[in-house]
C-alpha cells in the first residue's frame, strides 16, 4: 500500500483512524513508560533497598557500640575489682620462688612431683600470666589436698586443666598432670627457670 493509498484509506475510514490513534498513543505511552517511568521505578526501588542497608548498618552500629560500651564498663569493674583485692601479686622474676613453693605445697600435700615446668611470660596491661606445668605421682585424696591448698596459699595461681591416669604399678598411686596459671605483675622477667625434682 502506497502513501496515497494509506491516506486514502484514512479519510474514508474514520475507524482506521481511531486504531492507528489508539496504536500510536499506545506506543507513545508504552516509549514513556520505558525512558521515564520504569527507570524512576527502579531508582526508588534501589533508593529504598539503600535506605534499608543504611538502617540495617546503623542498627548494627548502634549494636556494637553498646557493647564495646558494656565492655570498658566490665573493664573498668574489673580493674576497680583488682585493686581491691587482697592478693598480692608478685613480680615475674619471682617464677622460681613460686615453682619452689609448688613443690613444697605438692610434697606437704602428699604427691610426689616428677616435673615442674613453666611455659612462656605473657604479659597484659593488667597482670601477666604464665603457665606452669606439673607432673608426678600420688593418690586422688593427695591431689584433692594439693589443689585445695593451693587455692588458699596461692590464689594468684589458677588450674587450667587437671588429669590422672593409673600407671599400672600401685592400684592407690595415679599419675597426675596439671596445667596451672601463675598471675603475676605485668613485667618481663630477666630469666626463665625450669625445676626437675626427679
Amino acid at each position: 500500500m502506497t502513501r496515497r493509498e494509506l491516506n486514502t484509506f484514512i479519510r474514508e475510514k474514520p475507524l482506521a483512524q481511531h486504531a492507528i490513534g489508539a496504536a500510536a498513543f499506545g506506543l507513545l505511552t508504552g516509549a514513556l513508560y520505558v525512558t521515564t517511568i520504569l527507570p524512576m521505578q527502579l531508582r526508588e526501588h534501589a533508593v529504598e533497598k539503600l535506605h534499608a542497608q543504611i538502617a540495617d548498618q546503623q542498627a548494627r552500629q548502634e549494636r556494637l557500640q553498646r557493647s564495646r560500651q558494656l565492655a570498658e564498663r566490665q573493664l573498668e569493674q574489673s580493674k576497680v575489682e583488682l585493686t581491691q583485692t587482697p592478693i598480692e601479686f608478685a613480680s615475674p622474676r619471682a617464677i622460681n620462688e613460686q615453682l619452689a613453693r609448688l613443690a613444697e605445697l605438692a610434697g606437704w600435700s602428699g604427691l610426689t612431683v616428677e616435673t615442674i615446668d613453666p611455659g612462656k611470660l605473657t604479659s597484659g596491661p593488667m597482670l601477666a600470666t604464665q603457665p606452669i606445668r606439673v607432673t608426678g605421682r600420688g593418690s586422688f585424696n593427695a591431689c584433692h589436698t594439693f589443689m585445695r591448698v593451693l587455692r588458699e596459699e596461692t590464689p594468684e595461681t589458677s588450674v587450667n586443666t587437671f588429669s590422672l591416669s593409673a600407671d599400672g604399678t600401685d592400684a592407690g598411686e595415679l599419675r597426675f598432670e596439671m596445667n596451672l596459671l601463675w598471675y603475676s605483675r605485668p613485667e618481663v622477667p630477666t630469666a626463665s627457670a625450669s625445676v626437675d625434682t626427679k
